[in-house]
């Protein structure tokens, strides 16, 4: 029985050259699929970018204004907090309150701790109902968000004092930032 088949004749040309031109064909070839296969990889898996963590202060609103600018005491007592220098925007409070805000871009899971520096002294922060030293440890996953409201208070009368609100990573207590605003306290009288 006789069947039907086609035969093709493939012809590359320079094909039938001398070994060396085979061997270097070979080799430019396989380079050129090496270097597909890499540049693949390197779009399919691509390196992280700038590892960072978000620190801020926000107003009561959740908005750069409103801070809490002006304390008035009464001896060593805090009796009147006033926001942004605006008499309707006061309140009778332990505290000055602000928005503190943490975002993790640091592609692993990172730990954080908080204080608050009243002109140059460590001040008591006022958070979760409770009263501390500092807020922490704080884990963040990568591109989670921690923002909560605090508050804190001078210590003595005096103008232009710097409340610093310091950020430190990992429990070693490695400082990675800080953000701050500045204050007058008041004698009450």
């Amino acid at each position: 029985q006789e069947r039907f088949h086609v035969e093709f004749c493939l012809k590359l040309p320079g094909w039938g050259g001398s070994t060396l031109n085979k061997s270097l064909s070979i080799i430019l070839l396989v380079s050129v699929i090496g270097s597909l296969g890499a540049l693949g990889y390197a779009i399919v898996t691509p390196k992280p970018g700038e590892r960072f963590t978000e620190f801020y202060i926000l107003g009561l609103g959740g908005t750069a204004q409103g801070y809490p600018d002006e304390f008035v005491m009464d001896g060593d007592k805090l009796v009147l907090v006033r926001y942004n220098g605006d008499e309707t925007q006061q309140a009778t409070s332990d505290s000055g309150r602000v928005i503190l805000g943490i975002i993790n871009h640091e592609y692993e899971t990172t730990t954080y701790l908080v204080k608050v520096i009243v002109d140059e002294e460590p001040a008591s922060i006022y958070f979760d109902k409770a009263k501390m030293g500092e807020i922490g440890p704080i884990e963040l996953n990568h591109d989670e968000k921690w923002e909560y409201e605090i508050g804190f208070a001078p210590h003595h009368v005096g103008d232009n004092q710097k409340v610093e609100f310091v950020l430190y990573k990992s429990e070693e207590r490695c400082f990675e930032a800080s953000a701050h605003l500045w204050i007058d306290v008041k004698g009450q009288g």
